[in-house]
C-alpha cells in the first residue's frame, strides 16, 4: 500500500513528530511511504526508508497578491504531485494541509485528516466553513482526545477514532538516572500565546522571593519572544530566565529540573508534556483542553490546576520544588506514561487504522 503524508513544513512541532515516526513505521512494516512538504523547512529526521519530497514554496507572503499567487502554486503542485504518485492513502496529519487537496479531489485515493488541537478554538465562520469542507470530503479522521472527538457531529464522529499521541522521541529512552536534581524550571513549546507564558513568568517572579537560586528554562521559538523578553525585564527576572531556543537534545538538558511546567490556555495532546512525564520530570499542567487532563492524575503523576490560574500555579511549583518526596513519586508515576503511550501501541494503532481507512472495514477507537 502507498500512503504520502501532506504536511506544510517538517520544522519542530507535535504533528510533525509524529509524521517523522509514523511515516518510519509504515515503511518498516511494509507500506510504501512518501512525505511530500510544502515547504523546504526541515527540523526533525526521516527515515532512510522514506521518501522525502519538498515543493519548496514557502510561507511569509508579501502581499495579498503573492498571498494568493503561492496559494494557487500550492494547490496546482500538489495535486500534479499526487497524480504523478498514484498514492493509495494521503494523511493530513494537520487538517488544514488537506485544504490543498480538496479542490481536486481525485477519488481513486483515500483521505485520513487529524483534528490535533482544541477545536472550539476554531471561531471565525470562514475557518469552521473550511473545516467542514475537509471533513465532509475525508474518509477517515483522527481524534486526540474523547472530548475532541464528542465536539462534532455525528457525520465526523462516526467516521473518526481516537488515538492518543505516542512517545516518539527516541532520547527519551536514552536519559540518564537522574541522581539529584537542580535548582532549575523548565518548558517547552512554541513561544506563542497558546502556551501562555506570561503566566508561567508571573508566577515564577513570586517563586523566585522564596528561592531566588531557582532559573527558568524555556525552549521554543516562535513570535512571542521579544514580548516575552522584554516582559522578564519589567517582572526583575531577567537575570534568571534562559531562552534556549529549539534544541534536538531538549529533553536530555531537562531531564534533571526540579520542576516540568505546562501553562497553556488550550492544547490538543502535549508531546512536550508526555516526553517531560516519560523522562519521571515532576510534572505541573493547566487543565486546559484538552490533553493534560487525559494524561495527568492530579496528585499522583503530577499536578493539574486550574487554567491560568497564577496563585494555583506558584503553590504547584512551590509543591514540587520543597516537597521532593512527593516531587519523587510523582516523576515516578508519570514514567508509567511509556506502557500507555508508547511508539509501538499507538504507531500499530494508526497502522490498523489506515488499512481499515484504505479497505472501507468499520473501525473502533483505539483508546
Amino acid at each position: 500500500m502507498k500512503v504520502l503524508f501532506l504536511v506544510q513544513h517538517l520544522s519542530g512541532g507535535g504533528a510533525e513528530r509524529t509524521v517523522s515516526y509514523l511515516s518510519g513505521y509504515l515503511s518498516k512494516n511494509g507500506f510504501d511511504t512518501c512525505v511530500l512538504s510544502v515547504s523546504n523547512e526541515k527540523f526533525y529526521e526521516l527515515d532512510d526508508s522514506v521518501k522525502y519530497v519538498t515543493l519548496n514554496i514557502p510561507m511569509g507572503e508579501k502581499n495579498v497578491f503573492d498571498k494568493i499567487a503561492k496559494a494557487v502554486k500550492r494547490t496546482v503542485s500538489v495535486n500534479r504531485y499526487i497524480s504523478k504518485e498514484k498514492p493509495d492513502l494521503v494523511f493530513c496529519m494537520l487538517y488544514t494541509e488537506a485544504k490543498y487537496i480538496t479542490v481536486k479531489r481525485n477519488k481513486r485515493y483515500k483521505l485520513i485528516v487529524s483534528e490535533r488541537n482544541n477545536p472550539d478554538i476554531v471561531k471565525s465562520k470562514k475557518a469552521i466553513k473550511m473545516r467542514n469542507r475537509v471533513f465532509s470530503l475525508s474518509d477517515g479522521m483522527i481524534f486526540q482526545t474523547l472530548r475532541a472527538k464528542n465536539y462534532f457531529s455525528e457525520e465526523f464522529r462516526k467516521k473518526g477514532v481516537v488515538i492518543p499521541n505516542a512517545i516518539g522521541n527516541d532520547l527519551v529512552y536514552k536519559v540518564p538516572e537522574i541522581k539529584e536534581r537542580t535548582a532549575k524550571i523548565c518548558a517547552m513549546g512554541r513561544l506563542h500565546k497558546q502556551k501562555n507564558y506570561p503566566l508561567l513568568l508571573n508566577a515564577f517572579k513570586e517563586v523566585l522571593e522564596r528561592h531566588p537560586e531557582y532559573n527558568l528554562d524555556i525552549y521554543g521559538s516562535g513570535a512571542e519572544l521579544e514580548n516575552l523578553i522584554e516582559l522578564t525585564k519589567s517582572l526583575g527576572i531577567a537575570d534568571n530566565v534562559n531562552f534556549k531556543g529549539v534544541k534536538p537534545n531538549a529533553i536530555i538538558e531537562i531531564a534533571d529540573a526540579a520542576c516540568y511546567v505546562l501553562c497553556s490556555s488550550y492544547e490538543g495532546m502535549p508531546n512536550a508534556l508526555m516526553e517531560a512525564m516519560a523522562v519521571g520530570l515532576p510534572c505541573v499542567a493547566t487543565d486546559c483542553p484538552n490533553g493534560p487532563a487525559e494524561l495527568i492524575q492530579n496528585g499522583e503523576n503530577g499536578i493539574l490546576i486550574p487554567n491560568n490560574d497564577e496563585k494555583a500555579l506558584v503553590e504547584a511549583i512551590l509543591k514540587m520544588i520543597e516537597d521532593k518526596s512527593f516531587a519523587e513519586r510523582c516523576g515516578a508515576c508519570a514514567k508509567n506514561i511509556l506502557n500507555t503511550h508508547g511508539l509501538e501501541t499507538n504507531a500499530q494503532l494508526y497502522l490498523e487504522y489506515i488499512k481499515n481507512v484504505a479497505t472501507e472495514r468499520k473501525c473502533q477507537d483505539g483508546e
